[in-house]
């Protein structure tokens, strides 16, 4: 009996996945309806989110700018540094100012950056004032965590409300006014920016952190989105299994539904058009053929794509890879330099809990007994880290002798962006969360990976890794946590000099090689926007 419910509900939805691929298979993107307004030569004006994980490629790109094109006037618009929500203090407005007083003292000739602050709530900032935190965003994957992601994924898309969302609208719109640019860089999450941009009728460039499928996954023949890629959040490896295509397809769905049914966003969407703004908060709109797409991943290490725009530019990954504008970290660098080093950094926003920072360290304790490697740990920007003495003596019991003999460090911050730390050479693994800056950094410099999965679409670089065989899913049992002896489990496959592990290591060799110059992506993302800026040349 319950073989054949399966197997109707199987075709029933494998039927609806037909009906819709035949729909979007003649997709089309959308074209600008305006002329752009001219705007002023060679000046360009940064629209980004403050959020690192997403502004990362373009202060990377901004400070490219400013070191290669001097004859460019940069302008960055963001929301200021603010403890609550900055990972150590480091925030966008930190690291333009690091920029800005910086790289004149080095380059001749260099001008700086004019930051222009937001003063409405951030992102992370609306979602931690509606009591929605950054380890509230962890999900498990497939089935068992759709019905949470999608009832907090309108707050996701849109965490403002109606009235921040405008405040925030109108104060880049009086940006856009003063600056006059020739060109706006723009973050696509940016709903505010991206619609004041629309309404202002200026040129703008998208600069993508995320993955090709990620950006362009609507694009492919025969609506394969639905039934060929995993759906968002659902964990499944890429092609999609037949017998978890129905699931597939209903996961996506289903997403679908939830955004465009959302009573909460359509409220909102409502206000905001109710105040002349035409179809708020578009982010599938965001791309058009008459603009200029900038992303920092690549074929080579992406799932296989039929379609990819032309004024798509593929630059490969972009990264800032300095150390602290103190000198401080020299210290760091020497011991790296000193023994192959396991580096675990996830992210500006992740969160560690007791648990989960304990099965961590139970599982570093595993593979420090094994092997004669030595780890570089980042616990950053969570509840616990000084809240209690407990939270990190439980863990640090089991790492107590590894750090007294010099084998272990744990930090709540590095002096050094994580790009500078995996160009050196010396980190073997990068372990990580599945964000996409960790995830094309190490891909870029040659580095396996060991992800560990906590939000939705970290899902799909843990995918990714194991299909292009340059790293493991770290968590395939236990996500969005982790358990020690699955971890231990995982960092040592990569590690050990037969297969797989001898292979995912030259593997992830021979892709890094796309990626010669570890500069070349931020330098190809400035190049694009400089030759927009120059209005007077075109």
């Amino acid at each position: 009996m319950f073989t054949r419910i399966f197997l109707f509900f199987a075709a029933f939805i494998a039927g609806i996945a037909i009906l819709v691929s035949v729909g979007f298979s003649n997709f089309e993107p959308s074209v600008l309806k305006y002329d752009p307004v001219k705007g002023q030569n060679n000046t360009i004006l940064f629209l980004s989110n403050s959020e690192l994980g997403i502004a990362n490629v373009h202060v990377a790109t901004s400070e490219a700018l400013l070191i290669h094109h001097h004859d460019i006037q940069l302008h960055f618009a963001s929301f200021p540094a603010r403890p609550a929500v900055s990972k150590a203090g480091l925030s966008v407005a930190n690291l333009i100012e690091h920029i800005s007083e910086n790289v004149p003292k080095h380059v001749p000739g260099a001008s700086t950056i004019k930051f222009h602050e937001l003063s409405s709530p951030s992102w992370a900032e609306a979602l931690t004032s509606r009591k929605l935190y950054p380890s509230d965003m962890s999900t498990p994957p497939g089935l068992a965590g759709i019905a949470k992601f999608c009832k907090d994924i309108e707050m996701y898309l849109m965490p403002w409300s109606g009235p921040e969302y405008y405040a925030i609208y109108k104060q880049i719109s009086k940006i856009i006014d003063k600056v006059n640019p020739a060109v706006i860089a723009v973050d696509q999450t940016f709903g505010p920016a991206v619609d004041a941009i629309k309404a202002k009728k200026r040129k703008y460039a998208v600069i993508s952190p995320n993955s090709l499928k990620d950006n362009f996954g609507l694009f492919q023949p025969l609506g394969s989105f639905l039934w060929k890629y995993p759906a968002l959040g659902s964990g499944y490896p890429y092609p999609v299994p037949w017998h978890l295509i129905p699931a597939n397809v209903y996961l996506n769905l289903r997403i679908f539904y939830s955004v465009w049914k959302s009573p909460a966003l359509n409220a909102k969407k409502k206000y905001l058009e109710e105040r002349g703004i035409s179809n708020p908060n578009d982010l599938i709109n965001v791309y058009n053929k008459n603009m200029t797409w900038i992303t920092q991943s690549h074929r080579v290490i992406d799932f296989p794509l039929s379609v990819i725009p032309e004024n798509v530019k593929v630059c490969g990954s972009i990264y800032l890879d300095w150390k602290s504008s103190k000198g401080e970290g020299d210290a760091l660098l020497r011991w790296i330099a000193t023994t192959p080093t396991i580096l675990i950094n996830s992210g500006s926003l992740a969160e560690y809990s007791p648990d989960s920072a304990l099965e961590m360290a139970r599982a570093l304790s595993v593979v420090l007994y094994h092997t004669n490697v030595q780890v570089l740990w980042r616990i950053s920007h969570h509840r616990y880290f000084n809240a209690t003495d407990d939270f990190l003596h439980k863990s640090m019991v089991h790492l107590k002798d590894y750090r007294k003999a010099g084998r272990v460090i744990v930090t709540p911050d590095l002096s050094f962006e994580s790009g500078a730390l995996l160009k050196t050479g010396n980190i073997i693994v990068s372990v990580h969360h599945g964000g996409a800056n960790s995830y094309h950094e190490a891909a870029a410099n040659g580095v396996p990976q060991v992800v560990l999965p906590m939000w939705a679409h970290h899902y799909d670089y843990a995918a990714r890794v194991e299909y292009l065989e340059i790293g493991v899913h770290g968590s395939k049992g236990s996500a969005p946590n982790w358990t020690a002896g699955e971890l231990a489990s995982s960092i040592m496959t990569v590690l050990n000099d037969v297969p797989p592990g001898r292979w995912i290591r030259e593997t992830a060799t021979y892709r890094s090689w796309y990626f010669a110059d570890p500069k070349s992506g931020r330098r190809c993302a400035a190049e694009e926007l400089a030759k927009l800026a120059r209005v007077d040349e075109v």
